[in-house]
C-alpha cells in the first residue's frame, strides 16, 4: 500500500492508494477518524481510476484513490442552530473541494457528480453525533 500526506490551506489531506482486484474497496474511515481530535470531522471521498498506476508485490492493480480532508468545528457551538448549520455547510463545501481535488489529481472522462453527495452523507453520522454531544452537554 503506497499513502502519502500533505497539508494545503490549514485543511489535512491523506491519501492512500488502496490495492483492488477487479473491484473497487470501501475505504473505513475509522482509523482517519479514530485519529482525529475530538472537535474535527473527517470528510471522505474515493474514486476508481482508469489508469492503473501500479501494482501490488501480488502484481495486482492499484487503481482506487481515497482522499480525505478534516473539518474542524472548534469555534463553533454546535448546541445552536446556526452552529450547526455552519457545521453541515463546511462540510458541504469540503466535500465539494474534496471531490475537486480527486477530479484534478486522477481524473476521469467526466466527474463523478456524486462524490460530494456520497462524502457528505459518510460523514453525516459524525456531524450528528457532534451535534448532538454538544445538546446534551447544554442539557446536562
Amino acid at each position: 500500500m503506497m499513502s502519502f500526506s500533505s497539508s494545503r490551506g490549514g485543511t489535512a489531506i491523506n491519501a492512500a492508494m488502496l490495492i483492488a482486484a477487479g473491484f473497487v474497496a470501501a475505504a473505513p474511515i475509522a482509523a482517519d477518524a479514530a485519529g482525529a481530535s475530538s472537535t474535527t470531522i473527517v470528510i471522505q471521498g474515493s474514486r476508481e481510476t482508469r489508469k492503473v498506476i501500479g501494482r501490488s508485490d501480488i502484481g495486482a492493480p492499484i487503481v482506487q484513490v481515497d482522499l480525505s480532508h478534516t473539518v474542524s468545528y472548534a469555534d463553533l457551538n454546535l448546541a445552536s442552530a446556526s452552529g450547526a448549520e455552519t457545521l453541515r455547510q463546511r462540510v458541504d463545501s469540503t466535500a465539494h473541494l474534496l471531490c475537486r481535488d480527486l477530479d484534478q489529481l486522477y481524473p476521469l472522462e467526466s466527474s463523478d457528480p456524486m462524490c460530494a453527495k456520497h462524502a457528505v452523507h459518510m460523514a453525516k453520522s459524525q456531524v450528528d453525533a457532534a451535534i448532538a454531544a454538544a445538546s446534551a452537554r447544554r442539557s446536562g
